[in-house]
């Protein structure tokens, strides 16, 4: 596996600012010592996860798409190894772990060898199931035998968590796992409770330590206390409370029309700081123009998230997080004050990025689905 990636090139995207660009930007900072760097709208949109092995990796100048294969290799490693008491052939390990090995996602080119965060995310998460499989098979020896297994699995979901924003796919399993944990003993459960609520404290404490790390530094940097904005409850209730406005059409892939934004400048005086920016230069470099003609002003739901941080910034209303996340608290309680008391047509509250589901989105998600199946 290793001599045949080895044939495979790494490449960037230049003008990728919200990927590979980003990821090795924030690489250069942590290499510099000056944590993510001077704040603007990109520095806390993802997570850090990755930024930080791109800098371990050039520190330690070993090469990147090397290091990543390893990486990927170790995690199938331990993951059979975890499943050794169900497989114990020596066959069956081997063709398990053959079978994780030569995925052949894991040496996809269009994707793998660019600065992309997929190439740790997958190992990540194989690591926390197997930490959790092993500890599952330990459930009834010492706590001391259970600490290892623990620990894996947690500092491998805090790694995991603070690679992407959508890290909450893999709870499911780790519940399951948990719960299996405990429903597997029966009456035991009683008598160890003592063992498992050690380990599960050790799994706890290494899922929040480097959490609580990457949050203390961007206190002391950024004036938040948080890892990622798109997980800040003042971001997403601002966006929520948007699209809670029910005025004008109703555009495919659009979730906040021009015509909503036009009446939440009206009902928010935070949001009508942007207009100048929105319906100006950052709004012109993201108003969509395949779908609706240029003058309509549309601009996608997938480009909105990106253009209103951009408009934050350029209206200098984001001298760091602390008051970025301030004013689109503001823009939230306005534009929910406005909506509640019945000034402009509207919605149920919401939080988040997630549009109201209407039919026009059931085709695209039947599509999507035969698509990746």
């Amino acid at each position: 596996k290793l001599w045949l990636t080895s044939g495979q090139t790494i490449y960037a995207i230049g003008p990728a600012f919200h990927d590979d660009k980003l990821f090795a930007t924030l690489a250069a900072h942590i290499l510099r010592g000056d944590w993510l760097g001077p704040y603007d709208q990109f520095t806390l949109a993802k997570g850090p996860m990755y930024p930080l092995f791109l800098a371990g990796v050039f520190w330690l100048g070993l090469p990147l798409l090397l290091t990543q294969q390893v990486v990927y290799a170790a995690a199938c490693a331990v993951v059979t190894r975890s499943l050794k008491p169900w497989f114990r052939s020596g066959g069956l390990q081997f063709s398990l772990y053959a079978l994780l090995l030569w995925n052949p996602i894991s040496y996809d080119a269009g994707n793998l060898s660019r600065l992309m965060r997929q190439n740790i995310y997958t190992p990540l998460a194989l690591l926390v199931v197997a930490g959790l499989v092993q500890l599952f098979a330990r459930r009834r020896e010492s706590w001391g035998r259970q600490a290892g297994p623990a620990l894996l699995a947690g500092f491998a979901l805090g790694g995991f968590w603070l690679t992407r924003e959508e890290s909450v796919w893999l709870l499911p399993a780790v519940g399951l796992l948990l719960v299996g944990i405990a429903a597997s003993l029966g009456r035991e459960l009683a008598a160890r409770w003592r063992t498992l609520s050690t380990s599960l404290g050790l799994f706890l404490l290494a899922f929040l330590l480097p959490l609580l790390t990457v949050c203390a530094l961007n206190q002391r940097h950024y004036h938040w206390f948080g890892t990622v904005e798109f997980r800040a409850a003042e971001f997403k209730d601002a966006y929520g409370a948007l699209m809670r406005i029910k005025v004008g059409p109703d555009l495919p892939q659009v979730p906040i029309t021009r015509q909503m934004r036009e009446a939440a400048y009206e009902i928010s005086p935070a949001f009508a700081r942007l207009r100048p920016q929105l319906e100006g230069p950052v709004g012109e470099h993201w108003f969509e123009r395949q779908l609706f003609a240029g003058e309509d002003r549309q601009i996608r739901g997938g480009w909105f998230v990106w253009a209103i941080r951009d408009a934050m910034v350029a209206a200098g209303l984001a001298p760091d997080a602390g008051q970025a996340l301030e004013n689109f608290r503001k823009i939230a309680e306005e534009i929910n004050a406005a909506c509640d008391a019945g000034r402009v047509p509207s919605r149920p509250r919401r939080s988040g990025f997630m549009p109201p589901l209407g039919r026009e989105y059931v085709t695209p998600l039947l599509d999507g689905a035969v698509e990746y199946a």
